[in-house]
């Protein structure tokens, strides 16, 4: 980016930052390192009238940030600067976007209302039409909000509405992501119902994310780690389980995903109180609870709270039976 400004490149700047740091950079680079250039090209395309290139930067922008772990007032800021500028240029579609991340931020926020992550015209029905982007980017969104928060049967259901995301953003990294909540989703309900098409889900989101590992050790790792994990946990070789569990906390800490480490050391926890080690588990939900509060929901961490009441306390705690 800084050789096309050199070279007076500016009138492409926004091409060239969405073929790059829109799609390739983000399996070699963190995610968060993306934003900045991004930033660049949206601003350059602006400046020269290239609004359709400048409108896609700002699309994958709202991705990264919400993605990429950073704090959510962060993310608030970056979304409302983008709205700001978008609705001056009147960029339509990167406004809709941009509603369905700050609809999905908010959730995450707790903000009154934000419960919904699209509208009713971005129905399933509209999946194949001119609105299928924006139907599969919402429905995205939800199926991951509802992983989080442990909503595992809905976040499920949705995710056997929208198989084809997978072909439709094919060449970027989000596939991988929406592998790994598919995945996750399924593991959990596995833990619970014992079925073949859960099985199958399962091994099949392990074998893609394996591949994505390879192809993105920095961002993707953490992901099949642990999945890995969590499907060691039900074929009962725990001490394969508690490898993947450290090697997803610490790539998922390398990566800055603030969230999903956090995820990785709730399940971690999860899966010591599993094993009635009270002191393990507590030791992994306080540090699940402190990244969750970093990264700013105060819903999650309520939600950690009440589902483990001996929170508080310096004794060993266990989860309520419900």
């Amino acid at each position: 980016m800084e050789g096309m400004r050199s070279y007076s490149c500016n009138d492409t700047m926004a091409n060239v930052a969405l073929l790059t740091f829109g799609s390739t950079f983000t399996t070699i680079k963190k995610l968060s390192d993306c934003q900045q250039p991004l930033q660049a090209g949206y601003d350059s395309g602006v400046k020269n009238g290239d609004y359709s290139y400048a409108m896609s930067c700002g699309v994958v922008i709202g991705w990264i940030s919400f993605f990429s772990g950073q704090r959510l007032s962060k993310v608030v800021k970056t979304l409302e600067q983008l709205r700001t500028s978008m609705s001056e240029y009147n960029m339509i579609r990167g406004l809709k976007h941009n509603r369905i991340f700050r609809n999905a931020v908010d959730h995450c926020l707790g903000v009154s209302g934000a419960s919904r992550f699209y509208m009713a015209t971005y129905s399933d029905d509209n999946i194949g039409n001119k609105n299928s982007n924006l139907v599969l980017c919402a429905k995205f969104v939800e199926l991951v909000c509802n992983c989080i928060f442990c909503n595992y049967e809905l976040a499920f259901a949705i995710s056997e509405k929208f198989q084809q995301f997978g072909s439709t953003f094919a060449g970027t990294i989000w596939p991988y992501l929406y592998t790994f909540y598919r995945g996750m989703t399924a593991i959990s309900l596995l833990h619970i119902s014992r079925t073949k098409q859960l099985i199958r889900t399962t091994k099949f989101c392990l074998k893609e994310l394996r591949k994505g590992r390879k192809k993105s050790e920095i961002n993707l790792s953490h992901h099949s780690y642990l999945l890995e994990a969590e499907y060691a946990v039900f074929r009962k070789k725990y001490i394969s389980a508690e490898k993947f569990y450290l090697l997803a906390i610490e790539h998922a800490d390398g990566a800055g995903v603030t969230h999903e480490h956090a995820y990785a050391c709730e399940r971690f926890g999860a899966y010591h109180m599993l094993m009635k080690n009270h002191d393990a588990a507590y030791k992994q939900i306080r540090e699940a609870h402190r990244l969750y509060s970093k990264w700013g929901s105060r819903p999650k961490c309520e939600l950690l709270k009440k589902k483990y009441p001996r929170f508080d306390e310096k004794e060993p705690f266990a989860p309520t039976s419900e």
